[in-house]
């Protein structure tokens, strides 16, 4: 089963309760470090459009992930902050609850896509990311290289 949450930081009348249980700090908190968190940064297809990306976080043994989807915050080094609801470059919030080969053909699709692992496209490691993002720390960036998705 798959469950989409689109604009998530534009249902104001629910944003409190939306951040209690979706947020990338409240997955992590709840059901704690991920087998695999992979980084998609999708180019800009127009001069004048923005520089997107996805992010998954994946708990393959237990046979579900979430997938973060949004807006660069900014340029040069690329900066991504899925910390919170509020940044209205979030764009979408996916629930894949399905089982674990689920899970491994959906990180099968998004390798095949051009996503990396945490690890090949920031500096910080699984465990470095599963720290800073369990805080709840809203100011939390993910920086990458714009080299890297050419």
């Amino acid at each position: 089963m798959k469950v989409v949450l689109e604009e998530p930081s534009r249902s104001i009348d629910y944003r409190a309760s939306l951040e209690k249980a979706f947020s990338l700090s409240s997955i992590l908190n709840h059901y704690g470090r991920p087998t695999n968190i992979l980084l998609e940064v999708i180019p800009r297809a127009e001069i004048d459009s923005s520089i997107s990306y996805v992010l998954a976080v994946i708990y393959q043994p237990d046979g579900f992930g979430v997938k973060y989807e949004g807006i660069v915050d900014s340029e040069e080094p690329l900066l991504i902050c899925p910390a919170t609801l509020e940044n209205y470059h979030l764009e979408m919030i996916t629930f894949y609850l399905q089982d674990s080969m689920a899970m491994e053909t959906l990180q099968d699709e998004l390798y095949y896509r051009g996503a990396k692992s945490i690890e090949d496209a920031t500096s910080m490691g699984l465990d470095g990311f599963f720290q800073a993002f369990s805080s709840g720390d809203e100011d939390n960036c993910i920086t990458t290289l714009i080299e890297l998705w050419k």
